[in-house]
């Protein structure tokens, strides 16, 4: 939604995330953020933050080394609004894709706070049966302890 000064505070952010995601890199997806950001997320703790968020990019990095998005739309205004996409990637040689639904705060265009969803069974069942799986995501430390 553009502002009174004809800008699109959250088109431009969700610009960015679309780009970062592309080609994502722990640094590039945290320089998305502020420094006391808070992620939440399903299966995995909370991170605060931002050299804990870096960290948890990592680790989802390392298990799906060649995650990308598909970003398919986005709203919100200045100070928030969500993003829908798709993360694909590789887990256990077969291609994994899941929806997810990102609700951001907004905080100097940056993002303040998210708070993901998407159905944690998609990845559930990707990992129970794919057995090439096993052994890396369980040392990912991805899942809620």
């Amino acid at each position: 939604m553009p502002g009174d000064d004809g800008t699109d505070p959250f088109g431009e952010f969700a610009a960015r995330f679309a780009e970062a995601w592309a080609a994502p890199t722990p640094g590039r997806l945290s320089a998305l953020l502020t420094d006391d950001v808070v992620l939440i997320q399903p299966l995995a703790p909370t991170a605060r933050g931002r050299a804990e968020a870096e960290r948890a990019f990592g680790r989802l990095l390392e298990l799906v080394p060649d995650i990308h998005a598909e970003v398919f739309e986005s709203w919100g205004d200045a100070e928030g609004g969500a993003i829908t996409f798709d993360l694909i990637g590789t887990l256990g040689g077969s291609e994994l894709r899941w929806h997810l639904v990102d609700v951001f705060e907004l905080r100097d265009g940056l993002g303040s706070k998210r708070t993901s969803y998407f159905d944690p069974s998609t990845l559930a069942k990707a990992v129970a049966t794919r057995p090439k799986a096993w052994l890396p995501f369980a040392g990912s430390g991805l899942w809620r302890r």
